[in-house]
């Protein structure tokens, strides 16, 4: 047996930046879900809500104590947005160039990327986070006038997420890949998959298909 031991060389890690965001929208003659690249995104902010302790008593004692179901939902920050987008926002484009408010949301999935760092290697490795099955909520924007400095705030919108199955698993809205302990060869299929390649498109899988995926990928 080894004596535990705290902030080990290398193992001092943190997790910074957003990047390589990805939305992806399903296409509704084949259904599969295809992605854009979403350039100019600032900040994506998890925000689970629930999954809160229930106490229940009977004789006087303590009987139970119940956890309830966890909600996953967050925001997205951004300087800009595909076009694609607009539909997800409830904005249908009428014509090139004019769109109408106030529409039905489109459901949309969400990949970006997060470096992870240590206190020996800032670029130690990075992780492929994918969010499942979520609309955005309404949001607010302000238009400010122009200064003698220019001030511009990214774009907010949050959004909540109904969860996807996951076989011999609880159903769940996100999948998180880390680098660091993905083999490499799982890594480059997973990315191959959701940023597309040469030859493929950006394609986002369901979970148990892409879990398939990576088992084969040698």
């Amino acid at each position: 047996m080894a004596k535990l031991t705290w902030d080990g060389v290398g193992k001092k890690e943190y997790q910074y930046g957003v990047s390589q965001g990805v939305l992806f929208k399903q296409d509704p003659t084949s259904k599969k879900w295809m992605g854009v690249a979403w350039s100019g995104l600032t900040n994506v902010t998890d925000s689970p809500e629930g999954g809160d302790v229930e106490e229940k008593y009977a004789d006087n004692i303590l009987y139970a104590s119940v956890r309830g179901v966890e909600k996953f939902g967050g925001s997205i920050e951004c300087f800009t947005y595909p076009d694609e987008w607009l539909g997800c926002i409830g904005k249908k484009e009428i014509i090139p160039g004019a769109t109408v408010g106030q529409q039905n949301r489109d459901t949309f999935c969400l990949a970006y990327r997060t470096e992870i760092g240590n206190d020996q290697n800032q670029n130690a490795g990075h992780k492929i986070n994918i969010i499942y099955n979520s609309t955005a909520n309404a949001s607010e924007m302000s238009h400010d006038t122009t200064e003698e400095s220019v001030d511009f705030e990214p774009m907010s919108f949050d959004f909540d997420s109904n969860t996807v199955p996951v076989t011999g698993h609880k159903a769940t809205s996100k999948l998180e890949f880390s680098s660091l302990t993905l083999a490499p060869a799982k890594m480059t299929a997973l990315e191959d998959q959701i940023y597309g390649t040469a030859s493929t498109e950006s394609e986002l899988l369901m979970p148990d298909d892409l879990f398939a995926l990576l088992a084969a990928a040698t």
